[in-house]
């Protein structure tokens, strides 16, 4: 259900309230792998089980079923000769949201009652030592903001449109699914403190966009800064936590159109040549990845180019 009212020909307002849902694939349903994991630098014969096979239901696992959202959105619309202004709050709860859970694992030399040991003996006939599975069980809401303010300029110099974007979001997990009474003895939770903070704080806070698109007859230029807020790379404790920082990366192009059809462009992504900050060396015992993957502008620094663009 939408609706928008135009109080004037320059302001409106809009509103949207939808209800959603994604069913489980058949991947999630029904893929098995057994593989190699490194947990806490300790390898482990890693299988993946369907949720309904022999140990997906022994450690907790339930038919998948759908997962279900709701969807609320308020926002404005303000225009004015050359100026255009959006601004939209949104909100999206979504329930039984399918994840893959925790790493359980075994140990063969762990006393007997343990959970460890449960595992060890649930699993010693498939050749594996720990065991995930997917599951409903997550529940998540989502709050944000969206401005969007553009400004188009015709002058001598030529056609100038400057765009400044706007984004800031607030994630959180509000439930989260646990093993249930079986051959477990302690109940466990299956998607814990790490996979919680890779939802809430593995995504920027906010982000912010300024770009000036020039054209004069067959010349062009872009310029842009994004503004990326602070992500939090979790660890597997609060001591290898890595928050990879304020990130601003400056990206300038430059064109020009030989004819209607043939455009030359060269220009550099991340001019500035930025980077987020390292890993801690616990988190990279062999220094092979020095860089967290969730920087949200990547780690491999400033990117030169040049481009021939035909159109017809």
């Amino acid at each position: 259900m939408a609706a928008r009212y135009d109080f004037t020909p320059s302001f409106a307002v809009r509103g949207a309230l939808s209800t959603g849902f994604r069913a489980p694939s058949l991947q999630q349903q029904y893929f098995t792998q057994t593989a190699i994991l490194y947990i806490n630098n300790v390898p482990y014969e890693t299988g993946t089980f369907p949720s309904v096979s022999p140990v997906g239901v022994a450690l907790g696992g339930t038919p998948l079923k759908a997962e279900t959202s709701t969807n609320y959105s308020l926002g404005l619309v303000y225009r004015r000769g050359p100026f255009e202004l959006t601004a939209d709050a949104y909100r999206i709860d979504i329930e039984d949201r399918i994840i893959l859970s925790e790493t359980l694992t075994g140990s063969a030399t762990a006393a007997p009652g343990t959970n460890a040991r449960a595992i060890f003996d649930l699993l010693q006939p498939y050749g594996a030592t720990a065991a995930r599975f997917f599951i409903n069980g997550v529940d998540t809401e989502t709050t944000g903001l969206d401005v969007v303010a553009r400004y188009r300029v015709l002058a001598d110099v030529g056609s100038l449109d400057f765009t400044l974007a706007a984004n800031v979001n607030d994630f959180d997990v509000t439930k989260t699914p646990q093993t249930r009474s079986g051959i477990l003895p302690t109940p466990v939770s299956l998607f814990a403190r790490q996979a919680t903070l890779r939802f809430e704080e593995g995504t920027p806070p906010w982000k912010t966009v300024f770009q000036t698109d020039w054209t004069r007859a067959r010349l062009g230029g872009t310029f842009r800064v994004t503004g990326y807020g602070d992500v939090l790379a979790p660890g597997a404790t609060e001591a290898t936590d890595l928050e990879l920082g304020v990130g601003v990366v400056v990206d300038v192009e430059a064109r020009y159109a030989l004819n209607d059809r043939l455009t030359l462009a060269v220009g550099a992504d991340n001019v500035l040549d930025e980077y987020p900050r390292q890993a801690q060396r616990a988190n990279n015992t062999s220094g092979a990845f020095p860089f967290s993957n969730f920087s949200p502008y990547g780690f491999n620094g400033r990117f030169v180019y040049g481009r021939i663009a035909l159109n017809w």
